[in-house]
């Protein structure tokens, strides 16, 4: 039994990996989180991962990718214009864009291995990368491109979102 949850489990992470609005999604998280600080950063993560489970009672509706790339676009372009909202808007941001994560990673109809290794994936993945992002602005923060480049990826982020938006509502 444990092998094929692990087997399912494993499924979901791989699944996770293959979509590209999931992946933009965890990386839009990863600009609003990234100065948080690390005691802070545990909340926002439990926002994001319960969120995202509570995607799995919602049922496959046509509104699905709309939602997600209207919030892609509406993450990237806060991030892009350097707006940095107080904690508590970082954490609801996070809520939010764990539902996204959930919509967008299939897990309204994934089963319950599949939805496990997906959230776990998606939680690791941001964990790594807050950790990383907090060790490298600890050594170099003060050079332009540490500053410009979230604004780029930011930019590029919301373009994708308000073009999968377009094509979500063209039908």
């Amino acid at each position: 039994m444990s092998a094929d949850l692990a087997a399912s489990a494993a499924d979901g992470a791989l699944y996770l990996l293959r979509q590209p609005m999931a992946l933009a999604v965890l990386t839009s998280v990863l600009l609003v989180a990234r100065d948080v600080p690390r005691r802070d950063a545990a909340p926002a993560l439990a926002w994001f991962a319960s969120a995202a489970t509570c995607s799995l009672a919602l049922e496959p509706e046509a509104w699905h990718p709309a939602f997600v790339a209207a919030w892609l676009a509406a993450l990237g372009g806060i991030c892009a214009a350097d707006l940095r909202p107080r904690l508590w808007g970082r954490q609801a941001a996070c809520g939010i864009s764990g539902l996204a994560l959930g919509l967008s990673g299939g897990l309204p109809t994934a089963s319950g291995g599949e939805a496990i290794g997906t959230i776990l994936l998606a939680c690791l993945l941001l964990v790594v990368a807050h950790t990383g992002w907090q060790l490298a602005s600890a050594r170099g923060p003060g050079t332009p491109a540490w500053q410009v480049a979230p604004r780029v990826l930011a930019a590029w982020l919301a373009a994708m979102g308000l073009l999968m938006l377009a094509l979500a509502l063209r039908g």
